[in-house]
């Protein structure tokens, strides 16, 4: 409405408040409130001052899926209780995978490095979890739909593990031809 506040302070700070808000104290100093162009404007001298910044949002119930139980989740259609089912279901076929995998990592030649497929395996398992945290985050965010979500990193590691196995089992690799 035309109105101009001015404020002057010695000193200031912010201050986070215990409830996430934002608050700008200010100490010794004066506020003038007027029209522009007026002459007429208010003065205050103030020892004290404070002006809310940033107010913090209630938490709320979107932001707390990670503590609903999973029948809400399931009752739920929206893309972050998607996006948590992706995570919790996928959370033991991780554990499964990743036990069936420690099967032919186990092999060890007895001529070679024994530390090489304990490397593998810490690298099988970061990338595993990261997928993981990567494609819930997708379907949370609606990049991805649900099904593809929850299946296709597990499809990658079962495919690999499928491959493991046939290499530790198989007398003939697969491409050479039997005559």
């Amino acid at each position: 409405d035309g109105k101009l506040t001015v404020v002057a302070a010695s000193g200031g700070r912010i201050v986070a408040e215990p409830d996430g808000d934002r608050v700008l104290v200010l100490e010794d100093g004066r506020r003038w409130d007027g029209r522009w162009g007026g002459s007429e404007f208010r003065l205050m001298e103030f020892e004290r001052y404070e002006v809310m910044i940033e107010q913090k949002q209630a938490i709320t119930q979107q932001a707390r899926v990670r503590a609903l139980p999973t029948e809400v989740l399931l009752a739920s259609a929206d893309k972050r209780s998607l996006g948590e089912l992706v995570g919790r279901f996928g959370t033991p076929l991780v554990a499964l995978l990743l036990a069936l995998m420690a099967i032919p990592l186990s092999f060890v030649n007895p001529r070679a490095g024994r530390a090489n497929n304990m490397l593998v395996a810490l690298l099988v398992y970061l990338l595993y979890s990261n997928a993981i945290s990567v494609f819930q985050s997708w379907v949370s965010q609606g990049k991805l739909g649900f099904v593809a979500g929850l299946v296709l990193p597990h499809l990658v590691v079962l495919v690999a593990l499928g491959l493991m196995f046939y290499k530790r089992l198989a007398v003939s690799p697969f491409w050479r031809r039997r005559t």
